[in-house]
Parts: structure tokens; sequence; C-alpha cells
């Protein structure tokens, strides 16, 4: 099964924020919830400072290390997104550039992908998985190096997409999202 796919800009800033926000997701959550024992642990302490215990002050201590770990990782994250946002425009640009198709080929014993700079083929033994989240199948390299190829129902069409799931499922085991 092959197909070639024109470039479109559209899908690839949507598929790299699925993937950014995917990657982030389970830290952001994380944080949020440090964010929320913080809050309590300051108001707590608080209470507990006003009734003249003095276990209180070690809970807003606390409290407030925990805000500050929190506004930390906020900038981070920023930094991050920001930095991963140059680097997909710089990527868009040389995508529109190059006016080249990329080229996906799903054979028996391989897999082959190949655009204006890369040229890989690689054996199903390489991929660990793959996933279907919002009608992107995600063929997944390993869990280390969170490197997936995403190829868009949109991209190949709906018939196309359902055809290549099948043919994918008989190579790789399929984990939810």
């Amino acid at each position: 099964m092959k197909f070639e796919i024109p470039f479109n800009e559209d899908i690839t800033r949507r598929q790299f924020k699925l993937k950014y926000d995917l990657t982030w997701n389970k830290t952001l959550k994380k944080h949020k919830t440090n964010l929320y024992v913080s809050i309590i642990s300051v108001l707590l302490g608080s209470l507990i400072v006003y009734g003249n215990d003095n276990i209180g002050h070690i809970m807003v201590i606390i409290g407030f290390l925990g805000l500050f770990i929190y506004y930390r990782s906020n900038l981070i994250y920023r930094e991050n997104k920001r930095k991963y946002e140059n680097a997909l425009n710089d990527e868009i640009e040389k995508f529109k550039k190059s006016k080249e198709n990329t080229i996906w080929e799903f054979h028996d014993d391989y897999f082959k992908y190949k655009d204006y700079k890369y040229d890989f083929k690689i054996t199903w033994e390489g991929f660990n998985s793959y996933r279907i989240i919002e009608d992107n199948i995600f063929i997944d390299m390993n869990a280390e190096s969170q490197l997936s190829y995403i190829l868009a129902k949109e991209e190949i069409g709906e018939e196309s997409f359902q055809t290549l799931i099948d043919f994918v499922d008989t190579k790789l085991k399929r984990i939810s999202h």
C-alpha cells in the first residue's frame, strides 16, 4: 500500500499540536494537582497559624514552595512550547520550499517513509505499537523516543484509512489513548 501525500500546512499544524498536547498532557495534570494541593496547604496553614498553632507555619511554607514550583513549571512549559512552535514554523517553511510530496509505503516486511530530507525504511520490529487519536494514526517507534509517524484520515480518505488500520493491526498492537 502506497500513499503520495502533498504537503498541507493546516493538517501538519493540527498533527504537531496534537502530538505536543499528548506529550505534555500528563505533566500538566500533575502540575495542576500540585497547584490545588499547594493552595489548600497555604489556606489550611493560615487557618492553623491564626489558631495559634506553629505547625501552620510549616504548612504555609510548603504551600508557597509548591506554588513556586508550579510557577517555574509553567515557565518551562511556555518556553518549550515557544521553541516547539518555532521549530514547527521552520519545518513548515522547508516543506513549502521543497514542493515535494511525502511518500508512505506499507509493505508486509517494512514501512517506508520519504519526504524532502528523510528516506527511511524500517522493519515492523522497529515499531512498538499504534494508536488512533482524533482521526489520526500514530505509528509509534518506542516509548522512550516518543517518535511517531502520524497520518490523518483527511490525507488519504476514509476507506483507505480503514484499510490502513486493518493492515497495521496485523503488524502492531493497538494501544488505547
